[in-house]
């Protein structure tokens, strides 16, 4: 890629190229010598909240409405090899590529299949034999949902994008006792509370419980 002085970019920058294009200008505004530019590699886009592109679609989407061109989501499972898919490592074709919404996903059924054409970028950046490492990426693929292998698919594929892989909801927080714990030489009257092995207990009526039994048995409910 060449630097600043071959492009001639001047100082006026219209707002309408949108932010991927702006931070390109700005990235080469910067370079003064030829840039050293690995294929596949990305420019940031520092303080910016790129938008999902409208009508993106899931591959369970893609799948249920196969036609017209859409972006499509999902991650890199496999490829189809002589008609048989490859899931997870393996022997690839560099012709195609298998979607999923799961990475884990081994049904075929649940799998969209994305032609990638010879001597394109869309090829050249995501085929899993020159690319093994993107096994298992998260991705985003624009194309035409049409039928591919049989099935529902994905012929050519004008452009991709490598997406971050959304967040697994992690475990509930266990609420936080705000309750003094349980003891049997209390008096409670109804609607005090207290805690007793983990759990919240709400006092029904006026009761001093002298064992543990009488507050599970029911002088207590749960709160």
């Amino acid at each position: 890629m060449h630097g600043t002085s071959f492009y001639n970019l001047g100082t006026v920058v219209d707002d309408a190229i949108g932010p991927v294009w702006q931070s390109v200008v700005d990235y080469i505004s910067t370079q003064t010598e030829p840039i050293d530019y690995e294929e596949g590699s990305r420019i940031s886009i520092e303080g910016r909240d790129i938008e999902e592109p409208s009508g993106t679609l899931t591959v369970a989407q893609a799948l249920a409405n196969n036609s017209g061109v859409h972006p499509v989501k999902g991650y890199i499972v496999g490829s189809i090899n002589n008609n048989q898919p490859i899931i997870g490592e393996g022997v690839h074709a560099p012709s195609n590529l298998l979607l999923a919404d799961d990475p884990s996903e081994t049904d075929r059924a649940k799998m969209l299949p994305v032609q990638l054409v010879n001597q394109t970028p869309v090829r050249n950046g995501l085929n899993l034999v020159n690319n093994p490492e993107n096994l298992g990426s998260y991705v985003r693929i624009t194309g035409s949902l049409e039928t591919y292998f049989g099935t529902p698919g994905m012929r050519s594929p004008s452009d991709y994008t490598f997406i971050e892989d959304p967040e697994e909801p992690g475990e509930p927080e266990p609420p936080v006792c705000s309750y003094d714990a349980w003891k049997s030489s209390t008096i409670y009257t109804a609607g005090d509370r207290v805690e007793h092995d983990g759990v919240f207990y709400e006092a029904q009526w006026w009761t001093q419980a002298k064992s543990q039994v009488i507050l599970v048995n029911g002088m207590f409910g749960r709160s």
